[in-house]
């Protein structure tokens, strides 16, 4: 083979490892990226399974005054948790979690009122 054959064989292979590995770089970027939505979509959803737990409780309670909670529900096929209802007669504080993958989600309500329901405070935890 000739000089300019192997250069051109040379520089085909550095063009061809070059543009390999912008490549592989770009992939890893991207399903970084793909993960992160994929963690975004979990905490969303485990935040809503445990919106509707409290809520579900909360209504329980005006059915019954002394509903105790400490159990576990499901909405819409998945899971969440009831904590035991505290407070006598009220403020009660309901406390809710539920977790979606590896995403989970902590609730404390404040329900200062049964009839009508009001709740004075409606707050993210990370730990009860």
């Amino acid at each position: 083979m000739n000089d300019r054959g192997f250069t051109l064989v040379v520089s085909v292979m550095i063009i061809s490892a070059v543009l390999l590995g912008l490549a592989v770089a770009a992939a890893r970027t991207l399903h970084g990226t793909l993960s992160s939505g994929t963690s975004i979509e979990r905490w969303d959803d485990a935040k809503a399974l445990a919106e509707g737990c409290a809520e579900q409780a909360i209504w329980r309670l005006t059915e019954d005054q002394n509903y105790a909670g400490n159990e576990t529900i499901a909405i819409n096929g998945s899971p969440c948790t009831i904590r035991p209802v505290t407070g006598n007669p009220t403020p009660k504080i309901v406390e809710t979690e539920a977790t979606v993958g590896n995403r989970t989600y902590r609730l404390r309500v404040t329900v200062s009122s049964l009839s009508p329901p009001t709740v004075s405070a409606w707050d993210r935890v990370t730990s009860f």
